[in-house]
């Protein structure tokens, strides 16, 4: 049941990650769409979805998928902190370019 849920927070994420670059808040609104894109796509869905792996109870995975040999041991917690760094080396990316086009970052 836990896992349900957080398929449904997960979902409610990618929704309003993808809808983000297209309604940009006071503090972005000067960016470029591709940058906001770049923002929110390369961070956000690498974010949470590793947050998704890591939380997950693989126990109910590897019984609705059991051929599927990435579900088995560590490797989907493995894959899943290799998804939260990712995410977080994406926003560093992002406010470097941010920054050499002279858009504002700050808060």
């Amino acid at each position: 049941m836990v896992d349900v849920a957080l398929l449904a927070v997960w979902l409610l994420f990618m929704a309003v990650l993808i809808a983000m670059p297209f309604t940009p808040d006071e503090r972005y609104a000067t960016w470029p769409f591709w940058l906001l894109a770049f923002q929110y796509w390369t961070f956000g869905i690498p974010f949470f979805t590793g947050f998704l792996f890591i939380l997950t109870d693989v126990r109910v995975l590897r019984r609705a998928a059991p051929r599927l040999r990435l579900l088995q041991g560590a490797r989907l917690r493995i894959l899943g902190i290799a998804l939260v760094v990712v995410g977080v080396i994406a926003v560093g990316v992002t406010m470097a370019i941010a920054n050499a086009m002279g858009l504002p970052t700050g808060s």
